[in-house]
């Protein structure tokens, strides 16, 4: 089964799971030992265990980026995200944080016609 079905589901019985997924990550970085990470996902996650990990070719790194670019609120995510619908647009360009005067806009996309995105989490 994949990561998001057991999310999915397990959101509905579970009213802090956003919470967690935010606290996961802040707990989660790509230098702790595979040990370290197994430990984190088990302990903020009940639906996690080793034959979910196995799923995921028996690489926690691989769930726990699953989870979190799927689940998380980080603004770092949610540009990704954002820019991924947008980047093979040859006919525009694309700017990451953009000062203009005393503003700062997170993206902005410029094909003629200008489009402003401010990521508020």
């Amino acid at each position: 089964m994949k990561v998001e079905n057991y999310i999915d589901q397990n959101i509905k019985r579970d009213r802090d799971l956003l919470f967690k997924i935010d606290s996961f990550c802040s707990q989660y970085t790509g230098n702790s030992s595979e040990y370290r990470i197994r430990n984190i996902l088990k302990s903020k996650f009940d639906f996690v265990d080793d034959r979910l990990i196995e799923n995921f070719e028996n690489n926690p790194y691989n769930l726990a980026n699953e989870i979190i670019m799927r689940y998380s609120r980080n603004e770092k995510v949610v540009k990704y995200h954002l820019a991924s619908q947008f980047i093979s647009n040859d006919d525009e360009v694309s700017v990451f944080e953009m000062k203009v005067l005393n503003s700062r806009s997170d993206y902005v996309r410029i094909n003629g016609s200008s489009y402003v995105y401010e990521i508020k989490n």
